[in-house]
């Protein structure tokens, strides 16, 4: 008998985007500045090469798990039970 199993994906975190690290550098000086206009927000993505579309925005759909943040699989239980390594399936195998 098989099961559907679903784990996080460890890419994205489960978020199901990616984070562009090139805006990591715009968020850290965001905070660092404090009060700024639009003005200073548009000179710094421009000085950094960022836009809000295209390839350069803020996140991305993550490439490992297509966007839905998690995987899907099906499996045998015996499969399962070995994988967490619970003792019914030691008892089995031990049989």
């Amino acid at each position: 008998m098989k099961f559907l199993t679903k784990t996080v994906c460890l890419a994205c975190g489960g978020s199901g985007r990616n984070q562009n690290p090139a805006w990591l550098t715009f968020k850290r000086w965001q905070r660092s500045v404090g009060v700024r206009t639009m003005l200073d927000e548009a000179r710094k993505r421009k000085e950094l090469g960022l836009s809000y579309d295209g390839p350069d925005k803020p996140t991305d759909t993550c490439p490992d798990c297509q966007g839905k943040g998690e995987y899907e699989k099906w499996m045998e239980l015996d499969d399962i039970l070995r994988h967490i390594n619970h003792p019914y399936h030691q008892s089995i195998s031990n049989s």
